[in-house]
Order: C-alpha cells, then sequence, then structure tokens
C-alpha cells in the first residue's frame, strides 16, 4: 500500500458484526402481522445494505411496495427491531482480535452505517464498547446516507485525516462506491453479506476472506 493508513472507518452490519438473523426476524414477523409472506435467512442478504426502509421494500412482494405500505411497516419494523436487535447479532468471528491489535496500535477507529443513528448506537454501545471507537456515524435525514461520501468525508475531517490515509472496510456495492467517491482506499469483506464479484465490479482496492488479513494492508 503505497500510502501509510492512519485511520479505518468500518461498516457496520455484514462487516463488523453479523446482524442479518435478527434483521430477518423483525421484518418477517412484521410481514407476518400485515398477512404477507416472510423469507428465509439467506434471502436477507440481498435485502439488508440500503437502510431499513429499502429492507421494508425489498421484502414485501412488488404489488405491495408503495409508501401508504411501506411507511407504516418500516415504524412497526423500528420498533421491533430497536427491541430485538441484540437476540442473535455477535461480533464476527476474527472481529474481537483485529480490533484488540488495532487498539493496541491506537489506530482511530470509526463507524459508517446505513443503518438509522439510535439503533446503530445501541448494536456498537452492546459490541464494541472495549476497543476505543471514535464515533458511530448511522443514518440520519440530514444526510444522505451510502453511498454518498458525505459521511465518510465528514468522519476523516473529525479526526484530522486526510481521506487518502483512511481505510474504508465494508461488504457491499455502496461501501465499495462510497469509499471511491470519498478518495479513500477499500476493502471488499467476503464474511459479509454480499459477493466477491459484486465488490470487485464496484471498485475494491483490495479482497480478504478472513478479518487478520487486514493487518497485513498496515504494514
Amino acid at each position: 500500500m503505497k500510502t501509510q493508513i492512519k485511520g479505518i472507518i468500518f461498516d457496520l452490519d455484514g462487516t463488523l458484526a453479523d446482524t442479518q438473523k435478527d434483521l430477518a426476524d423483525s421484518m418477517n414477523r412484521i410481514l407476518m402481522q400485515n398477512n404477507y409472506p416472510t423469507h428465509p435467512y439467506d434471502a436477507y442478504k440481498l435485502f439488508v445494505g440500503k437502510g431499513l426502509k429499502m429492507l421494508v421494500t425489498n421484502a414485501l412482494p412488488e404489488s405491495a411496495r408503495k409508501n401508504s405500505v411501506v411507511e407504516p411497516m418500516l415504524e412497526a419494523l423500528i420498533a421491533d427491531y430497536r427491541e430485538n436487535c441484540l437476540n442473535k447479532t455477535e461480533l464476527y468471528p476474527g472481529i474481537p482480535e483485529l480490533l484488540e491489535i488495532l487498539s493496541t496500535r491506537k489506530i482511530p477507529m470509526l463507524v459508517f452505517t446505513n443503518k438509522d443513528h439510535d439503533l446503530a448506537v445501541i448494536v456498537c454501545n452492546a459490541l464494541l464498547k472495549p476497543y476505543n471507537f471514535k464515533t458511530v456515524l448511522g443514518r440520519i435525514d440530514s444526510r444522505p446516507r451510502k453511498p454518498n461520501p458525505a459521511g465518510a468525508l465528514l468522519l476523516a475531517k473529525q479526526i484530522n485525516i486526510s481521506p487518502a490515509e483512511m481505510l474504508y472496510i465494508g461488504d457491499t456495492d455502496n461501501d465499495m462506491i462510497c469509499a471511491k467517491r470519498a478518495g479513500m482506499p477499500s476493502v471488499g469483506v467476503l464474511w459479509g453479506f454480499r459477493t466477491e464479484k459484486e465488490l470487485r465490479e464496484n471498485g475494491a482496492n483490495f479482497i480478504v476472506n478472513e478479518p487478520k488479513e487486514i493487518i497485513n494492508l498496515l504494514k
């Protein structure tokens, strides 16, 4: 890597934490309550990653994808997920060890996610407290969500590190596009929700199979 990395931005869902089952369980409960068909866990790999409103839209039959249906179901999903977001969610294998090493090296770490901000804070407070994360930045109405790079650039500015010196780590096309637009080198992880093909096609500079491989990129 030509540029020394001085800080790291992590995506949350599918990158640091396996949140898929709790998201799927909450969405399936809301679908059942409204007499819509539910989906298996694997289907949610394609539904998540672009915010909860898009999750609701993707989970509904095409004929039901209208605002009058989506909005009330979104409110119900947020309420259900807030109560159940830590039932099955956990850090991926190898992530605690990676974060320990990065903390020891005093490399600033931040989270940037399309998950609603208050929900992201709940998950991060439960799972990431030991690892000295500087900031958790989730989706809020006043800021465009990924792949718009505004949030990533804001985080870099907050810790006074140039975008070129920030490593951006994520698991979806949105993450890779966001990193590219922000001028940040990107790492696509293969333990998350999407495929290597999708990550490479959307500009991933590096691909890793296991968290420990990220350490090698910092040398």
